[in-house]
């Protein structure tokens, strides 16, 4: 298997990926923090997301061998660890597992052939990668959630999920932003808003790259907390 491979998606845009699943997000991250810089106005966008990079080019102001040879290079730099500036931000993220605020706990539970604290202890002890930024602004898919947890969809999804819900399905946990429809299992509610919209600067709370781990508050807790909103 190669280190990585570089594919023309269009006339102006370049997918580069990272096959082998051991380098993953971090060097994805890396990379795309690597290509912004030695790009510069070359690049309309350089967007990561799970094993790759998605680099959108400005065609009027590159020429196309020497953009892919450099794309190329950058590349292996960012696999062997050179120049690399970025680093994972880290998110604690309170999540109430209750009953009044999770209609899938107990269903999730009993498919899993767990009790819920059981649930609870799995899902609060990994520490997940937000490994795209997807489905609505904000909605980061975290990876990956203990093999125990892992369900399919919901066979019907629902209309509308609300906002701060915390899901599961496959290999990914989330938590929706805004309440949207929605084919997760939703197994807690979080109080901590996770897209700050604003005429200025729009705000996403993750970005890919970034490590998540979330923990247990009673439901009084979220309560008072979304009260306090």
């Amino acid at each position: 298997m190669p280190d990585f491979l570089v594919n023309w998606t269009s006339e102006r845009s370049i997918w580069v990926e990272f096959p082998d699943a051991q380098y993953g997000t971090r060097v994805s991250c890396g990379a795309a923090d690597l290509l912004r810089r030695r790009l510069g106005e070359q690049a309309r966008s350089v967007v990561p997301a799970g094993p790759g990079v998605l680099v959108e080019l400005e065609p009027e102001l590159v020429v196309e061998n020497e953009v892919e040879s450099l794309i190329k290079q950058t590349a292996r730099d960012a696999l062997a660890g050179e120049d690399l500036e970025w680093s994972p931000r880290d998110h604690l993220i309170p999540v109430c597992y209750d009953n009044r605020v999770s209609p899938d706990l107990r269903a999730v539970a009993e498919a899993c052939a767990m009790s819920i604290q059981e649930l609870i202890d799995l899902h609060t002890k990994e520490l997940y990668i937000v490994e795209s930024i997807g489905f609505s602004p904000g909605f980061g898919y975290l990876g990956s959630i203990d093999e125990r947890l892992q369900l399919p969809r919901r066979k019907t999804p629902r209309t509308q999920v609300p906002a701060g819900s915390v899901a599961i399905a496959e290999r990914f946990t989330a938590v929706y932003p805004f309440q949207t429809p929605g084919g997760w299992h939703l197994i807690g509610r979080s109080p901590t808003a996770l897209f700050l919209p604003s005429d200025d600067s729009p705000c996403s709370l993750l970005r890919v790259g970034d490590r998540v781990r979330f923990h247990a508050i009673p439901y009084d807790e979220f309560n008072s907390r979304k009260s306090a909103e």
